[in-house]
């Protein structure tokens, strides 16, 4: 499960959740969102769903 804390931000609206936070991650999972929006991904789980994409085999650069 990934938590706010995981999530780092790198640039205003981007933020980013390193492959070391699940053993299943294969690239980074970047979020690019206010603080509004980031709120509202948190609500439905849209970032835990990212954490999922970013582990799709074949995935390379970021999700």
């Amino acid at each position: 499960m990934v938590s706010k804390q995981d999530l780092v931000q790198i640039a205003p609206y981007l933020y980013e959740c390193a492959p070391s936070v699940s053993p299943i991650m294969r690239v980074p999972a970047r979020v690019y969102a206010d603080d509004a929006l980031l709120d509202m991904a948190w609500e439905d789980r849209a970032v835990e769903q990212l954490v999922n994409t970013a582990s799709l085999p074949g995935i390379v650069g970021y999700a």
